[in-house]
């Protein structure tokens, strides 16, 4: 016949998995909230990192040694066990714009950031006005607006009165944030969600977050803002001879990169709002890659 365990063997067995459960709690609620084990075995105080970036093949740097290459599978690199202090990040890829950043992590926090890093020499397309005014209604409304704002001669029926490009103020589609121009060259952006819920990019070094942030005071005016394709922590704007991005995070130093250089460029976004178009010196230029 099989062995049969006793009722008191299991009694026993049960009391032990209870007691080893039990014991175990302390040191996982220790080691999730951001506690390690010291050199003396004493529990030390940390916090963790992560930083997103835009492109595959992106390297990461922190206190420059490399953490992390992307790819299409992982995008950022999650840090944790971190001394409480300031890291310095630098995010880069052959080819493109580096960005930095010196971000204070503190104990039991994980300090976020998205980095973004465009072309040095980014790719476009001269397009013909010949060659799209007969196109209909299609994702180059919002730029033929553009051109006819401009006095350029394109002979097309529009259905859109204006555009968001041409603003001077925006709000984002999930109505929770808008950037707006105040005086012709400071340009700010406002959380209008849930205070709960405000991105790190509205908050400072200390986690103090507040729904209103001055993200450019220029010297020079500004003609049109909106937000970057796909990103609402990032900001597209044009002024003098170019069309640039910056980041609204202010934290450790706030990244402005060159997306276009010319004249006296405007830009527009498609109706999707994922194409980027610029209209300088009578040429409209739909941006491929940046």
């Amino acid at each position: 016949m099989p062995h049969t365990m006793s009722l008191k063997k299991r009694r026993i067995i049960m009391a032990v998995c209870f007691l080893a459960f039990f014991a175990l709690i302390p040191p996982i609620f220790y080691f999730v909230t951001g506690y390690r084990l010291g050199a003396d075995w004493s529990f030390v105080e940390t916090g963790g990192l992560y930083i997103g970036a835009s492109k595959s093949g992106s390297e990461i740097y922190v206190n420059d040694q490399l953490k992390q290459t992307t790819n299409i599978l992982q995008n950022g690199v999650f840090l944790q066990g971190l001394k409480p202090s300031t890291y310095h990040i630098v995010v880069a890829k052959e080819g493109c714009w580096p960005w930095y950043k010196d971000l204070n992590v503190k104990a039991h926090l994980v300090s976020e950031a998205r980095a973004f890093n465009f072309l040095q020499d980014p790719k476009g397309k001269i397009l013909k006005p010949e060659d799209i005014s007969a196109l209909g209604f299609s994702e180059y409304d919002d730029a033929l607006t553009l051109f006819n704002a401009q006095k350029l001669a394109i002979k097309k029926t529009m259905t859109v009165a204006s555009t968001t490009a041409t603003s001077s103020e925006t709000i984002s589609k999930n109505n929770k944030q808008k950037i707006y121009l105040e005086g012709g060259k400071k340009i700010w952006s406002q959380w209008l969600g849930d205070e709960n819920s405000i991105p790190y990019y509205f908050c400072d070094q200390d986690n103090k977050c507040s729904d209103r942030v001055l993200v450019l005071d220029s010297d020079s005016a500004i003609r049109n803002i909106d937000f970057f394709p796909g990103r609402r922590d990032i900001i597209i704007f044009s002024s003098q001879n170019g069309v640039f991005a910056t980041e609204i995070d202010g934290r450790g130093g706030r990244i402005t990169q060159p997306i276009y250089k010319g004249k006296s460029p405007s830009f527009a976004l498609s109706q999707s709002g994922s194409n980027i178009y610029i209209f300088d010196d009578n040429h409209l230029i739909k941006i491929e890659e940046i």
